[in-house]
């Protein structure tokens, strides 16, 4: 944590001389070798959009970002709990709400295909995709 805190220093001088994504992709490098993740390679294409590669990756293990998935699967795991077994109507705000859980599901699935090599996703990938649609 102290070499990412020395290397956040840096990124001043970083700016005015502008290597600034080489920066962010050696950090991005760093927290993989920290949380032991292997190293994305599709993350070192720029595409020079709002959403690149390495963006969407810094994204994609954001606490923020694990934060709300992690909220959309116990709220879906708790709605299961919840629910009755056999209902003839489902209230509307449960529709919703379990609605909202697969957009983000979704999303965080889009965010995987978009930044992570594809040998790193796995088969299970797949058949998430299939289950959800």
């Amino acid at each position: 944590k102290e070499i990412i805190e020395n290397l956040k220093k840096l990124k001043i001088f970083l700016i005015k001389k502008k290597f600034i994504k080489h920066f962010n992709m050696g950090i991005e490098y760093l927290r993989d070798m920290q949380q032991i993740r292997p190293p994305q390679i599709k993350i070192q294409f720029d595409r020079s959009s709002a959403l690149s590669p390495l963006r969407a990756y810094q994204f994609l293990h954001s606490r923020w970002w694990s934060g709300w998935v992690y909220v959309c699967i116990w709220t879906h795991v708790l709605l299961a709990l919840w629910e009755p077994p056999q209902l003839t109507a489902i209230p509307l705000w449960i529709g919703l709400v379990e609605l909202a859980c697969l957009l983000m599901y979704c999303i965080d699935l889009w965010l995987r295909f978009f930044c992570l090599d594809a040998k790193y996703l796995g088969k299970w990938t797949y058949f998430v995709i299939v289950l959800i649609c």
